[in-house]
């Protein structure tokens, strides 16, 4: 059976500068991922695939690039078989691959002094790390400023507001008949869930965060269910009180 040399959001930079240099003898190291739309995700990792191979003479970096579910699909196939890939993308709930041995632990080959103590936990599973994240993102609103003339609203000077601050501006907008929030999110619907995530994060925790049971949660929506484990109702009174 062949097991892959690491699993995860893969960040190519990191992970495959972690590889011992190749010998004289050619190496060839298989990746695959997804985001195959994305034209500056795939130019990014393939520079980074470039630049490992000019430091590592005889070392090969071969990229297939996927649409995710024709990735996983694929994976589910070549995986059983005893092939596939060295390196590939999964998301961290997708344990099944750990628990059927076909990845290895990352804990000895990886300098985690360059990696997020909070990340390495999320791809951490019976004590042992077995991704590295690919990303990080950030969740800004953007916003009309004739409207906000209009509404008699002024930002402050750091453009932040309080929770109460806007609450108070999406009710203005509502009662002056403006939409409060609108996005645009209907090819790729996921994303529109970040709001209420950052708002789950910052109230609840990680750790009650996790306990939140991806089944109950009426709206269905993909990124609040990614850790979610079922220990906790959405219906309890915390949960409600965070997105209300």
């Amino acid at each position: 059976m062949r097991c892959a040399a690491a699993v995860g959001l893969v960040t190519l930079a990191v992970l495959i500068g972690a590889v011992p240099r190749a010998s004289a003898q050619e190496v060839t190291l298989e990746v695959w991922s997804h985001e195959a739309d994305e034209p500056a995700k795939v130019a990014f990792r393939e520079l980074a695939a470039r630049n490992f191979e000019k430091s590592h003479p005889g070392a090969k970096v071969k990229i297939t690039w996927y649409e995710k579910n024709p990735l996983f699909a694929a994976l589910k196939t070549a995986l059983p078989a005893g092939k596939g890939p060295d390196v590939f993308y999964l998301e961290p709930d997708q344990t099944e691959y750990i628990t059927a041995n076909y990845i290895v632990p990352l804990d000895d080959s990886v300098n985690w002094n360059q990696i997020e103590p909070w990340a390495r936990k999320v791809w951490t599973h019976n004590g042992k790390t077995y991704g590295i994240p690919q990303e990080a993102y950030t969740v800004e609103l953007y916003y009309n400023k004739d409207m906000l003339k209009t509404l008699g609203v002024t930002l402050p000077a750091n453009a932040q507001l309080t929770q109460t601050q806007f609450l108070d501006l999406v009710k203005k907008a509502r009662a002056a008949g403006m939409t409060p929030i609108a996005q645009g999110v209907g090819d790729r619907p996921y994303p529109g869930a970040y709001i209420t995530v950052e708002a789950l994060l910052r109230k609840l925790g990680p750790d009650d965060y996790q306990k939140l049971s991806p089944a109950s949660y009426l709206l269905r929506i993909h990124a609040l269910s990614r850790f979610s484990n079922g220990s906790r109702s959405w219906s309890t009174p915390a949960p409600i009180r965070r997105i209300s």
